[in-house]
């Protein structure tokens, strides 16, 4: 889904992007943040994800899929677990699931793996 959603303009100058998913796991809204300078951290995206995500599962949001969208490649970083960690804590507070992390670069796609894995897939 990530591929289908993430402009090339969003991979060019860096964004984090999360998409709200209905129960059915249908995409309901997509939500973009810039971050052309990298600097999104994991207490910026915990805090953040942890308020945009409060009272949606009421709303029919059953999940998100999060999309760090770049400009270069698609290798996975230490930065990329960390948001990964971030998002899955938000995630839970919230009671909802994080099926999908992926990483979006002008190059392609790739998925990291969530819950108790530690690579990328």
């Amino acid at each position: 889904m990530g591929n289908l959603v993430t402009r090339e303009a969003s991979r060019a100058a860096g964004a984090i992007q999360v998409l709200l998913c209905r129960a059915d796991g249908r995409l309901a809204q997509p939500i973009a943040v810039e971050d052309d300078t990298g600097l999104a951290t994991l207490e910026v995206v915990d805090n953040g994800l942890r308020a945009l995500l409060s009272g949606l599962v009421q709303h029919g949001i059953g999940h998100v899929v999060i999309v760090i969208a770049r400009p270069g490649g698609v290798a996975v970083t230490g930065r990329d677990r960390h948001l990964r960690a971030a998002s899955e804590a938000a995630c839970c507070a919230a009671g909802m699931e994080l099926p999908s992390l992926a990483i979006a670069a002008p190059e392609g796609v790739v998925s990291l793996r969530t819950g108790r894995s530690s690579d990328a897939a």
